[in-house]
């Protein structure tokens, strides 16, 4: 037994010793260290490459800030300025024409800006060519004024305009403090277009109508006819003519009609008042041997208290001409005016019923027992309100007050101002 334990333990001794040389310590050590140095040699070249893609980057963002270079060009507005130059290391006059044209080539411009020192330029003038230049007149003026106080060398003012442009469309330059504006010459407008000139629109017709109500004001005592009668919606018309004069201030001249109408509700009590019934049966006659009936039919007269009713419109008719002054102010298509003035009551007319004495009277048609309106005069204020539907035709909503300056009344037992509130829509035309 112990023999073959011994020849297992020798077998497995043998076995161990013998290594495949694949997997040899010293190759496996220089494998491992093969592949660390590849793998540092790939992520090297990885860099690389990024490195290289930067600089590309760089390159192109280059090359196109170079090609959006701005230049001086004679083919824009000009704006004129103050240019002050040194005669110091000058030649003996320099003379700087109107219409002088700035060349903006590379190479004019390295000659320019080597020149510069001789025309004490600023500093700004004299940098890199990859800038554009822009020449104001402060600049100029402030450095030439710092070189006169070093070298206390006279100094010669000559006026020139410089010609400021950019490439873009409309861009915005401030040269002492004036604002020139640049445009493309598909942007440019025609002489004649730019000289067409537009008149304002100062004259206007305004037709209005609406409705009224109207307040006798008799004052503290009141005529017989006042407990009968109740003032009820009027109406109105009118057509007017307006002219602006400045700033929104205007004067108004037209023909206004009023109605103001009333209702009368009056009752009185009859007696023996005669009531006549008409074919009436008076008799009956019997015949009592024949046993014939005659009835006998005339007109019945009676005596009894009646009470009578009445209900009748009555209207005023006004025909005035309205005077006023007044102010307007426009919001886009929005107007809004105020406005006070006079009224005159050229004619007036009368129809209806009227009670004087208990009694019930007709009105004519051009007098009337207690009111004579005619060449009465008015005061008046209003306002309104109108929108545009374009630079000629609008529609107005508007507002009147008016009240008499004068007294309608022809008896002295009592008074009479009328006032009158108006509300009304029309249409405006300007012209």
């Amino acid at each position: 037994m112990a023999s073959d334990f011994d020849h297992i333990k020798n077998k497995i001794t043998e076995d161990s010793k013998s290594v495949p040389p694949s997997l040899d310590w010293g190759r496996m050590e220089n494998g491992i260290f093969q592949k660390m140095q590849n793998i540092q040699e790939g992520e090297m070249s990885s860099d690389n490459k990024l490195k290289s893609i930067v600089l590309l980057l760089l390159c192109l963002l280059t090359i196109c800030n170079r090609s959006q270079r701005t230049y001086l060009s004679t083919d824009y507005l000009t704006t004129p300025t103050n240019t002050i130059v040194s005669s110091e290391n000058a030649s003996p006059s320099i003379t700087i024409e109107k219409n002088t044209k700035f060349k903006t080539r590379q190479s004019l411009h390295k000659q320019t800006s080597k020149q510069s020192y001789n025309y004490n330029l600023p500093p700004a003038i004299e940098q890199s060519n990859d800038q554009p230049i822009f020449i104001t007149s402060k600049t100029i003026q402030n450095s030439l004024h710092q070189t006169h106080q070093k070298n206390k060398v006279q100094q010669t003012i000559l006026r020139t305009p410089v010609k400021i442009i950019s490439p873009l469309p409309s861009k915005i330059f401030f040269v002492e403090n004036t604002l020139s504006e640049t445009r493309t010459p598909s942007q440019t407008i025609s002489a004649s277009q730019e000289i067409s000139t537009t008149y304002p629109i100062k004259n206007q017709f305004s037709i209005s109508s609406g409705i009224g109500y109207w307040n006798p004001n008799f004052g503290n005592k009141l005529p017989e006819y006042a407990y009968f009668e109740q003032n009820i919606l009027s109406f109105t018309g009118a057509l007017h003519f307006t002219h602006t004069i400045k700033r929104g201030y205007f004067l108004s001249l037209g023909i206004q009609y009023q109605q103001l109408e009333s209702r009368l509700d009056w009752s009185t009590t009859i007696e023996d008042y005669e009531v006549v019934l008409e074919d009436t049966i008076k008799t009956i006659q019997n015949n009592l041997i024949s046993g014939e009936v005659q009835i006998i039919r005339g007109n019945v007269t009676l005596n009894v208290n009646a009470q009578r009713n009445v209900r009748h419109f009555n209207k005023i008719q006004l025909f005035q001409i309205p005077l006023a002054v007044g102010k307007k102010w426009k919001i886009r298509n929005w107007e809004a005016a105020i406005q006070m003035g006079a009224m005159l009551n050229i004619a007036s007319f009368y129809q209806g019923r009227t009670i004087q004495l208990e009694q019930l009277i007709e009105i004519a048609s051009n007098t009337h027992p207690f009111i004579e309106s005619q060449w009465k005069i008015h005061a008046s204020a209003g306002g309104q309100i109108s929108y545009y539907l374009n630079n000629h035709i609008g529609v107005s909503a508007n507002i009147q007050y008016q009240r008499s300056l004068d007294n309608w009344s022809k008896s002295s037992e009592f008074s009479l101002f009328p006032s009158i509130l108006n509300l009304g829509l029309g249409m405006n035309y300007k012209f």
